[in-house]
């Protein structure tokens, strides 16, 4: 029945007291730390006969448990070192910087099927891309040539289908693709029938994708075009394509005007993906399309964002390949692409990545990341490091995702907990309808004191969307994964 004394220092200063029974449990209120970094923790216990005894602790204080996971992107060169980071473990992607972006969109584009004109040449020409890029090597789909005069009708329009009639919107889309802006001998289609086209569209009413289609053939139509951009309440469709028919004829400062005042104010900008949210999920997909032509023509950087965006969405009613296989042609044109190779060192082992359309990746140990020694890189090539980052992370409310949080003991609901206490933390989510399409983590941090315990992983379908979920538990951070995908297709036809 000895009763012992304790009290705890930090450095010098007494923070706290209690007593209890020998050899029984004494819980000591800490304060608040004040100063973020190393601290010594002494707890002293004396009993009442003069015995007395002492431990120490070297204690590392954070400013909070939350961290947020970033990337950082280099380009590679020989001799260089990695910076090393703190905590945890970090991810090291070797990426040909060209080819990363777009082969796996090409190959994708390759297997679309279907009779639309969208899909056959689109698909044709993907494959022929990915045969220039990578010679025999390129494993593609060898579809029977495509017939353009069974689409091209004889007012020089292009039918969604064979057996269709002519369409405005699916010739601007498809007329990049089938002519050939340096050589009219390589064109696809029959050049002075689609100029005639587009003339008789614009003598019937006048709208942006006819002066868009004649700018893209070189014809002089500044003065209808400037003439056509005056009026005030044109839909947003409309003035992206009379900024794309500004862009075409040379004049990228008023193309850039009608961008940034009608693009940018309703740009959606996230990590790796951006769109103009309009409302309406297909609205959206649609009007992001056109305005990532507008966003590459002027040289934006969320232009391949919004590639991205229309890589990773879809819908049911329309579909844009051909506007993304023209982005793909615009980029590459303006880049040389090489063979990319990397060799580096690690723990004495030396190694070479050939890189193609896909990463090479590893895992390491943050602090060890200084260890890896890039000994020669050739062609295009970028180090991706992706690493958790102590950060205060702010709360916010998302117009996508709902979350709530609550805690229970014996199936009760509180908020308060004893020692020995088995917490059940429940989260409930609902995303969106008119989220994007992608994974989603969602991450909870438990307060100190408690300690998660691991659960198999679950699996659900909703009509909706599809959810597979299972736990990272790092310390305190618990994660969640969420797989969301749109309801629909991925083509249309």
């Amino acid at each position: 029945d000895t009763v012992i004394e304790y009290q705890a220092f930090v450095g010098d200063k007494a923070v706290a007291k209690a007593s209890g029974k020998a050899f029984e449990r004494v819980n000591l209120a800490l304060p608040q730390f004040q100063t973020i970094g190393e601290a010594a923790l002494r707890i002293e216990a004396k009993a009442g006969n003069g015995l007395a005894d002492a431990l120490g602790y070297k204690l590392k204080v954070l400013s909070t448990y939350h961290q947020k996971m970033v990337s950082r992107i280099m380009a590679a060169e020989k001799g260089m070192k990695l910076p090393a980071g703190e905590q945890g473990m970090t991810t090291v992607s070797f990426i040909d910087r060209e080819k990363s972006k777009y082969i796996p969109a090409l190959y994708e584009m390759n297997y679309y099927f279907g009779e639309r004109i969208d899909q056959r040449l689109t698909a044709k020409l993907a494959a022929q891309i990915l045969k220039d890029i990578q010679g025999q090597e390129a494993d593609v789909n060898n579809l029977d040539d495509v017939k353009l005069s069974d689409y091209q009708k004889e007012n020089g329009g292009i039918a969604v289908l064979p057996y269709g009639e002519d369409d405005l919107e699916i010739t601007v889309q498809m007329l990049s693709l089938l002519i050939d802006r340096t050589d009219s001998t390589k064109d696809l289609a029959n050049r002075q029938r689609l100029e005639a086209y587009f003339s008789a569209k614009l003598k019937e009413k006048a709208n942006a994708k006819a002066l868009y289609g004649l700018a893209v053939l070189r014809r002089p139509i500044l003065d209808k075009l400037t003439e056509y951009d005056r009026i005030e309440n044109l839909a947003l469709e409309e003035r992206l394509y009379v900024g794309l028919a500004y862009a075409e004829l040379g004049d990228t400062y008023r193309a850039q005007q009608i961008y940034d005042q009608y693009v940018a104010p309703q740009l959606e900008v996230y990590d790796t993906i951006a769109s103009l949210r309009q409302g309406d999920k297909e609205k959206s997909y649609q009007l992001t399309g056109t305005a990532m032509l507008l966003a590459q023509k002027l040289g934006q950087e969320n232009a391949v964002k919004m590639f991205q965006f229309e890589l990773d969405n879809a819908s049911k009613y329309y579909f844009n390949g051909a506007q993304k296989l023209c982005f793909i042609k615009a980029a590459l044109g303006q880049t040389k692409l090489t063979d990319s190779r990397v060799s580096y060192v690690y723990l004495g082992q030396e190694k070479e990545e050939k890189l193609g359309a896909y990463p090479a990746s590893f895992r390491l140990p943050s602090v060890k990341l200084g260890e890896l020694q890039i000994k020669a890189v050739s062609g295009n090539v970028d180090i991706v490091l992706t690493y958790p980052q102590t950060e205060q992370l702010k709360s916010s409310p998302d117009k996508y995702l709902q979350l709530e949080r609550k805690y229970f003991v014996n199936d009760q609901e509180t908020a308060e907990f004893k020692e020995g206490d088995i917490v059940k933390v429940q989260l409930t989510w609902d995303i969106s309808p008119d989220a994007p399409a992608g994974s989603y983590r969602i991450t909870d941090y438990l307060p100190a004191g408690l300690k998660p315990i691991e659960k198999d992983f679950s699996f659900l379908r909703s009509n909706y969307y599809v959810r597979w979920w299972w736990q990272d538990i790092d310390r305190q951070k618990v994660s969640i994964y969420v797989g969301y995908w749109r309801e629909g297709l991925t083509q249309v036809g």
